[in-house]
């Protein structure tokens, strides 16, 4: 059985999920804010996405321990 390796840390460019929201999508932008990363989410569209007056797919800043990375 192969063993799986942990990610260190997230890139720009990788593909994660929003352990919040659930909502999966890439990440745009690192932000260092007193010493702490924050990841800049841009999620893809979901199909409720229209039916909202407001659909967060501009995205969130999450920090890395709020993310999950897509394999």
């Amino acid at each position: 059985m192969g063993s799986k390796k942990k990610r260190t840390s997230l890139r720009t460019g990788d593909r994660v999920t929003d352990r919040l929201n659930g909502r999966a999508g890439t990440i745009d932008q690192i932000t260092n804010i007193d010493g702490t990363d924050e990841f800049s989410v841009v999620y893809d569209e979901e199909p409720q996405d229209h039916f909202l007056t407001t659909a967060s797919k501009q995205g969130s800043r999450r920090p890395e321990t709020l993310l999950e990375a897509e394999e």
